[in-house]
């Protein structure tokens, strides 16, 4: 009975120590999974962008480039952010066009020109990158000019880095704007504004072109939350 006994206590401690074994293994591969997952939704909040709103509220004519007995001044002015750009006018242009002539084409001094809800662009940026804001344009006294377009790496990189991303002047002074030598087209100051998102000042912003020929009124809003595709990578 004795040997039995010692049997059956070597059967019963081999179980044990089969069991904790077992139960460790299962604690390492557990831990093994965890981490990966840990991993993978820290990559997925690196991915993170935001949609974000910039409204453009209104222009306050400061320098009409007109002279005394001229008349009032035709302004045509774009707005925009991170490379996208829309007409700033009380009026749309039609399909095909690229300008029209609303309450910017006949301004006075001082004159404030309060823009429709519809002139917005919608720019999406990665958690912490950057929002660029501008606007350039002229003053038009000849109808020969051709319409310029930001440069095609501002969409792409203008969310990441400010420093790159002076693009308005280089925007103005590529359009051919000056028309006819004797009636000149006048271009216009540019605004050129940078905020680390979400860092932006809440409610109405006014910024001053750097030439102070006008004053550009616009907001900003988040709208919504993406997540990007993270780019794959081979093993």
């Amino acid at each position: 009975m004795k040997s039995n006994n010692n049997r059956n206590n070597n059967f019963t401690g081999g179980h044990r120590l089969f069991g904790i074994a077992m139960m460790g293994l299962v604690a390492a591969i557990s831990a093994s999974l965890i981490v990966p997952s840990q991993m993978l939704l820290q990559g997925a909040d690196a991915q993170r962008a935001d949609t974000y709103r910039v409204r453009f509220i209104q222009v306050k004519v400061l320098n009409t480039h007109e002279g005394f007995l001229s008349g009032d001044g035709e302004f045509k002015l774009w707005g925009g952010a991170n490379g996208k750009q829309i007409f700033l006018d009380t009026c749309t242009p039609a399909p095909g066009k690229f300008d029209c002539d609303g309450r910017m084409n006949d301004v006075s001094k001082n004159e404030v020109v309060k823009l429709p809800a519809s002139k917005y662009v919608d720019v999406v940026v990665p958690r912490g990158g950057i929002l660029n804001i501008g606007a350039y344009g002229f003053e038009e006294d000849w109808g020969g000019w051709v319409k310029t377009t930001p440069p095609a790496w501002a969409q792409r990189y203008c969310n990441i880095v400010s420093s790159i991303c002076n693009y308005w002047d280089i925007t103005s002074r590529a359009a051919n704007w000056i028309g006819d030598t004797l009636n000149a087209n006048d271009k216009l100051g540019v605004v050129e504004i940078a905020y680390k998102v979400p860092n932006y000042p809440q409610g109405s912003i006014t910024v001053t072109s750097k030439t102070r020929d006008y004053q550009l009124t616009f907001s900003i809003e988040k709208i919504g939350g993406i997540v990007l595709s993270p780019p794959l990578t081979r093993q």
